[in-house]
């Protein structure tokens, strides 16, 4: 049995796994694309109905099965593992364990240093010649946006997106900034 031979996951997560993978097939299955023939009528509920559409659910559900067995063993890491219940006085008394206010603000959090020095420290310039989409483009792939994320931000499709991109480096191919002037003192 599947479960059996998948030691990490519960017998619940498959089932809910498998049910999802097949409405999911079921949603997805286009009979046009069926090459030959059909095996017969439709006879749902028997276990020997061979339509087009239960075969095609059939070999969604054998991949699923492939997958889940070759699924390698990742070990889970929880927060609630690695921190003490409590307050923050609970350092000595737990064990060395540091409270979770703690370990979020080592781990999870981050100052207004981390996340924006770097912008500010360069002194962010772009050069005129760029127009207000293609900027559009520069700022939110140099805020760390996906391209896909920076298409739908935009709300352009991928040959628009390529398009910007090409006048883009075209643009910015020979751009020199010229260093920031400091005031004369008179």
């Amino acid at each position: 049995m599947l479960v059996d031979r998948v030691q990490f996951c519960e017998l619940d997560d498959v089932k809910q796994t498998v049910a999802i993978k097949v409405l999911r097939a079921l949603r997805s299955y286009d009979p046009s694309k069926v090459t030959g023939r059909g095996f017969g009528p439709h006879r749902h509920g028997l276990s020997s109905c061979r339509c087009g559409q239960c075969r095609y659910v059939y070999q969604c559900v054998l991949n699923l099965r492939k997958d889940l067995l070759q699924k390698k063993l990742r070990p889970e890491r929880f927060i609630e593992d690695l921190v003490a219940a409590g307050g923050p006085d609970m350092d000595q008394r737990s064990g060395g364990l540091p409270s979770r206010d703690s370990w979020e603000m080592e781990h999870l959090a981050a100052d207004h240093e981390t996340v924006y020095g770097e912008i500010e420290k360069d002194g962010f310039r772009l050069p005129n010649t760029l127009n207000s989409g293609e900027r559009a483009v520069v700022i939110h792939l140099y805020a760390g946006y996906k391209m896909t994320e920076v298409m739908r931000i935009l709300c352009i499709g991928r040959n628009e997106y390529d398009a910007r991109l090409e006048r883009i480096e075209a643009k910015l191919s020979d751009w020199r900034p010229s260093p920031a002037r400091q005031p004369e003192l008179a």
